[in-house]
């Protein structure tokens, strides 16, 4: 299930709400972060592993050019997830970013505010 500001995020990203319309950001898709957290919390950027601490950093960074978003991935989404993967949440929200949500470690489908995936075009 995804919080309020998730839900908020990714429908900015996508461009699409359950609730007032929206428009959809001008997302460069040379700008897009891809972050991966494994089932043992292991966290990935643009497949090069960091710190939670090197996360928020380089989130914060990535918010201060336009046309930034992230693209999350997260092993096992449909099991328990591991603790880092709030972590990661927390801080994509925190900077703000819009973030659109993947079922696919190569980041091909997006997941909609209805929680269902559809492939990327």
């Amino acid at each position: 299930m995804l919080t309020n500001s998730l839900r908020q995020a990714t429908s900015l990203f996508n461009g699409c709400s359950n609730g007032p319309k929206r428009t959809a950001l001008n997302v460069d898709p040379a700008h897009i972060a891809k972050i991966t957290v494994n089932r043992e919390g292991v966290i990935s950027l643009n497949d090069q592993q960091v710190t939670i601490e090197e996360l928020k950093a380089s989130l914060l960074k990535i918010a201060q050019t336009a046309g930034s978003a992230v693209s999350y991935y997260r092993e096992n989404s449909a099991g328990k997830h591991h603790p880092n993967a709030v972590l990661v949440m927390n801080a994509i929200v925190g900077a703000r970013l819009p973030v659109r949500l993947s079922t696919k470690p190569d980041f091909s489908d997006w997941v909609g505010p209805d929680g269902v995936s559809h492939p990327l075009p």
